[in-house]
């Protein structure tokens, strides 16, 4: 669902702004005009309605019988909202710029952000190390539990920064995995932990950023 919701908005909003030309239908909906075409060709949903004034399309999955509705003008303004069964189950919103370009999906089963600019919170089990400016580069939270990638640079070795990890995850009762730390212009250094259940895992890999400095990439993973 996600994907091909994904994929309804990038087309979208490709003909949105590339293809008011072709016909007085897609010049006067672009956005619908493109929904309509993804419809007819994917076998697996069939059209129902469509509301001009609204902006929406109607479909329905031939499998389960379920029917979507989709706003398509919103994907001209970077969003796209639809319903289920005439409840509303999530939205997609696109935020690009000179120097940034981000993606949030919401549903009901969760959220997940990706790209330049996104924000979250990080478990409070996790090392955030200090005077750091960390940027996030994904973040998922459903029912299974939450999982992340953050980064940020520093100036600090990688044995220093290893250290840190090392010591904070031992005080959180972690059991360290694995540890490498490699010196010298190109090495990468590394450590892994988990929480004794196994559904805590984290890690930290430092290696040199093209612009000076370390960069160092965090990962994590609670499970419910």
């Amino acid at each position: 669902m996600i994907i091909g919701v994904i994929a309804f908005f990038a087309l979208s909003y490709f003909v949105y702004n590339k293809a008011k030309q072709v016909s007085r239908d897609i010049q006067d909906r672009p956005a619908l005009a493109a929904a309509k075409a993804i419809v007819a060709m994917n076998p697996d949903v069939e059209y129902v309605s469509e509301d001009d004034d609204k902006g929406t399309i109607t479909i329905r999955d031939k499998k389960t019988g379920e029917t979507i509705t989709m706003s398509a003008d919103d994907a001209s303004k970077g969003k796209l909202s639809f319903k289920k069964d005439g409840k509303d189950v999530g939205s997609i919103e696109l935020k690009a710029g000179q120097d940034s370009g981000s993606l949030e999906i919401k549903g009901e089963e969760g959220s997940a952000k990706m790209g330049v600019g996104i924000s979250d919170e990080a478990p409070s089990w996790l090392p955030m190390y200090p005077n750091s400016d960390v940027q996030w580069d994904f973040s998922v939270r459903n029912k299974d539990g939450q999982k992340g990638a953050l980064h940020f640079i520093t100036t600090d070795p990688p044995e220093i920064v290893i250290r840190f990890y090392e010591n904070e995850f031992k005080q959180a009762g972690f059991r360290v995995l694995t540890t490498a730390v490699q010196q010298g212009t190109g090495r990468t250094s590394y450590i892994t932990a988990e929480d004794d259940t196994r559904k805590r895992t984290g890690s930290a890999t430092v290696f040199p950023n093209t612009g000076g400095g370390n960069r160092v990439q965090v990962l994590f993973e609670s499970k419910q």
